[in-house]
């Protein structure tokens, strides 16, 4: 599991004193299947929030490209967790997380920079475009953990590859037993 966005436990401020959402633009370096957003958040209980990732246009966040259901966000500060499952390939996007209305806030901190943008839009969903929206500098606490996906090497049943390996490993596991278990002799078969 690998992680894109920022892990830092911000600060918060006033909230947007309505329902809307808050992105921020972060680099993906490799193709993923992403599974899960955090966000350092604070609320009261009483309000819902929804994250999702929207693709990049030029610094501008565009379209959506999947979202979490909606989940209550809990009395205090903390992480919250939002399940996707959403596939990307290398790039910019914008993590995004929507509040229902005031009072849930976002975790931001302003020293670390960057690209942001908010709006306040009606709970009905993503919208798509993201639409119009202020920029800010901040970076948000949120972050997206994925699996990384390409890369592999497949290795068939019966190939030369699949032997070697095989003699590789046998031989790293005894080599590794004998070490563990000094009275164990190595023998050749």
């Amino acid at each position: 599991m690998a992680t894109f966005g920022s892990e830092v436990n911000g600060v918060f401020d006033d909230g947007l004193g309505g329902a809307g959402k808050f992105g921020r633009l972060f680099q993906l370096t490799e193709d993923g299947h992403v599974t899960k957003i955090s966000a350092y958040l604070t609320g009261n209980g009483v309000r819902n929030a929804k994250a999702g990732i929207y693709s990049d246009n030029a610094t501008q966040p565009n379209a959506p490209l999947g979202n979490s259901s909606e989940v209550v966000v809990p009395n205090g500060a903390g992480w919250v967790d939002f399940t996707v499952d959403i596939n990307l390939t290398a790039g910019w996007y914008w993590l995004t997380i929507q509040f229902e209305g005031d009072p849930p806030q976002v975790g931001y901190v302003a020293a670390l920079g960057g690209t942001c943008a908010w709006n306040y839009q009606g709970w009905n969903g993503f919208s798509n475009p993201f639409g119009a929206h202020t920029d800010n500098t901040w970076t948000f606490s949120i972050h997206a953990d994925y699996t990384p996906s390409g890369g592999g090497v497949t290795v068939k049943k019966g190939s030369s590859l699949n032997a070697t390996m095989m003699q590789m490993l046998n031989s790293r596991m005894l080599y590794s037993a004998c070490n563990r278990f000094p009275k164990l002799k190595a023998r050749t078969f």
